[in-house]
């Protein structure tokens, strides 16, 4: 039988707007311009950036508006576009992040990638299934599928297939996909999108009341998360490793995981209900606030209400 799963999404709250959050005071690790940049050089930057939205998203913000306000070639047009549409997608603001995508699909196509194309198209297919439109989301995903020729670049467009079969309740198929991308991305060293499609398998598992298999794999992507410094993304992996130990009545071991930072360090001290561990949770224990969304959500027994944006996929 499923077991009902409270799914941590984090909700990423900018205050009055995106254009109104400022970047964290840390350094942005991207300095290039991309004139006369080595094709493999504008991707490592490239790559970096599309992980920053996933980690930092308002540093990527604005490091993805200076790359567009300047002259840049078709591939950096393609990153920044795209890593900024993955910011507004994440804040709700889906419409503007379609169009942002489509635009960044057609500068990867004056690109000399075509794993670039399929990239940008992987990302622009789980948006619009998220938004509704997944016949279109699907076609677009088949595309990017057939665009890559396996390797890393081809596990991650898997992956990002295999959410939208999920949210279709297209399980066996999400699997054979999820399967099929966490062996290409082990195998090709990418342990971020390894977590990622782990992360996503424990949605799966979960769905079909497979307790133990969806923790081993949020076990694995919140180690492969932490030691790449992703640090939202592991997160959210402790959180929802503490709602798989709810539903399986492993009252401790959940208390550990709300109280343990994601760093791994030892856990603190029982907080207040005025002072919750962290902002990244699904549901909110008894006694504390809820945090409401016009999103749908499952709710833990004896919780308050959550408020979970689902977390997209890149």
């Amino acid at each position: 039988m499923a077991w009902s799963v409270c799914i941590c999404w984090v909700v990423l709250d900018f205050p009055a707007g995106l254009s109104a959050t400022k970047p964290s005071p840390v350094s942005i690790p991207f300095t290039w311009n991309s004139y006369d940049v080595p094709v493999d050089e504008a991707d490592r930057h490239g790559e970096a950036l599309l992980a920053l939205a996933l980690s930092r998203p308002a540093d990527a913000l604005a490091r993805a508006g200076q790359l567009l306000a300047e002259p840049a070639d078709a591939l950096t047009e393609s990153y920044a576009r795209q890593a900024r549409a993955i910011v507004l997608r994440d804040s709700g603001r889906v419409d503007e992040a379609v169009a942002g995508l489509r635009a960044a699909v057609r500068a990867a196509r004056r690109s000399p990638s075509a794993e670039r194309v399929a990239d940008v198209r992987a990302t622009l297919g789980v948006t619009l299934g998220f938004a509704g439109r997944t016949a279109q989301g699907l076609a677009m995903l088949d595309t990017a599928v057939a665009g890559c020729a396996g390797g890393v670049h081809g596990g991650r467009v898997l992956m990002r297939r295999a959410t939208v079969l999920r949210l279709l309740g297209r399980y066996d198929e999400a699997l054979t996909d999820l399967r099929r991308a966490i062996d290409l991305l082990r195998r090709g060293g990418d342990p971020i999108w390894e977590a990622r499609s782990r992360s996503h398998r424990f949605l799966v598992y979960a769905a079909l009341g497979q307790a133990a298999r969806a923790d081993r794999d949020l076990a694995i992507a919140e180690r492969l998360f932490a030691a790449a410094g992703q640090e939202l993304e592991s997160a959210m992996a402790v959180h929802n490793r503490a709602d798989v130990a709810l539903q399986s009545g492993d009252i401790p071991a959940r208390w550990a995981s709300w109280t343990r930072p994601a760093s791994g360090t030892p856990p603190s001290a029982p907080r207040s209900p005025a002072s919750p561990p962290t902002a990244a949770r699904c549901c909110s224990p008894p006694g504390w606030p809820p945090r409401r969304s016009p999103w749908p959500t499952t709710r833990c027994a004896g919780s308050a209400p959550g408020s979970v944006r689902p977390k997209w996929p890149r």
